[in-house]
């Protein structure tokens, strides 16, 4: 009977930390991910993105305005064109206008949680998932085209001339025209990439 009682309160703990982790009865936590331009810290940290001022610590807005536990941030923003794009952790990517917060697109229908955050290059927004796939984004939010790897996209990708860096945590790294998403070449390493590649000021 006593171990019967403990594998009762073990399986009613595992529960309600699974419940939290879906966001239906817990707040589930994140670390938090920053963007910054000259007057404003963008934080998208477990609910919400805010948007603080930067000379007086004020917080200028958030989003969504009400804390939503069906909307949890942990991915960095990306400023781009007066836009903020951030993805949360419940398969949805969104563009924010990154003055007021007001939310000027989403895109759904990922199967896997937004980690990293997304690049830009010209007029595309190349989004890492964790279902595998690698999304490009016209600034309208618009899917241009996904490029498919063998397991999930944890860290953030990186853009030069024409190409885009994709890290996976299959071991590799690809780069792919940024145009069509083909890969151009690929290159194994000995263990998963979760961090974006740097590169230098030469390319």
């Amino acid at each position: 009977m006593k171990y019967i009682k403990i594998t009762l309160l073990l399986i009613l703990a595992s529960s309600f930390l699974l419940a939290g982790c879906s966001g239906s009865l817990l707040q589930v936590r994140s670390w938090p991910g920053m963007a910054v331009d000259g007057e404003l810290l963008y934080a998208a940290s477990g609910t919400g993105v805010f948007a603080v001022r930067l000379n007086d610590g004020g917080l200028d807005w958030r989003y969504p305005v009400e804390a939503d536990n069906k909307k949890t941030f942990f991915a960095d923003p990306l400023l781009v064109d007066g836009m903020l794009a951030i993805g949360d952790y419940k398969n949805t990517f969104y563009g924010l206008d990154a003055a007021t917060g007001v939310e000027q697109w989403q895109h759904e229908g990922t199967r896997g949680q937004y980690v990293a955050g997304a690049a830009a290059l010209d007029d595309m927004i190349f989004v890492p998932s964790g279902d595998h796939l690698l999304y490009a984004f016209n600034m309208d939010g618009v899917e241009q085209w996904t490029f498919e790897t063998d397991e999930p996209l944890w860290g953030g990708v990186a853009v030069n001339g024409s190409k885009v860096y994709l890290p996976v945590m299959d071991w590799a790294v690809y780069a792919l025209d940024a145009k069509s998403g083909k890969e151009v070449w690929k290159v194994d390493l000995a263990g998963a990439v979760v961090s974006a590649p740097a590169l230098g000021e030469d390319g």
